[in-house]
């Protein structure tokens, strides 16, 4: 959970199942978790948002180019990724034609983003 940041959406399975979106990372009885819901929820143990086909296209700025290419225009970069096999979803992420990194969850798609222009991804879960 350590690449986990503020700001992360995960998906919540206890209970009544739903995305959300972490507002706090802290230790609650010697157990890591993640806050939400203005502080009052709590989970230890949120699961990871697969990147599919139907989470991607969730995402402001990401239009389908071909069969198997996806791109995410975002400030003034333009991110291609390409997936061939959405059964087991991994995306590769370019940029400028050069490869980046592939990555399999939502929460790494917004670190990545975030990392490289400091802009949060605008997701609509």
């Amino acid at each position: 959970m350590e690449e986990l940041r503020i700001g992360n959406y995960v998906f919540n399975a206890e209970d009544e199942p739903y995305f959300f979106k972490v507002e706090e990372i802290k230790y609650n009885y010697g157990r890591l978790g993640v806050v939400y819901r203005d502080g009052s929820c709590w989970s230890s143990e949120p699961e990871f948002i697969s990147l599919t086909e139907d989470i991607l296209l969730k995402i402001k700025g990401v239009s389908k180019t071909s069969k198997t290419w996806y791109e995410l225009k975002y400030s003034d970069i333009t991110f291609r990724i390409e997936d061939g096999n959405w059964d087991e979803p991994s995306l590769d992420i370019l940029k400028g034609g050069t490869y980046i990194t592939c990555i399999e969850y939502l929460h790494e798609l917004q670190n990545l983003i975030f990392e490289l222009i400091r802009e949060e991804l605008d997701i609509d879960l």
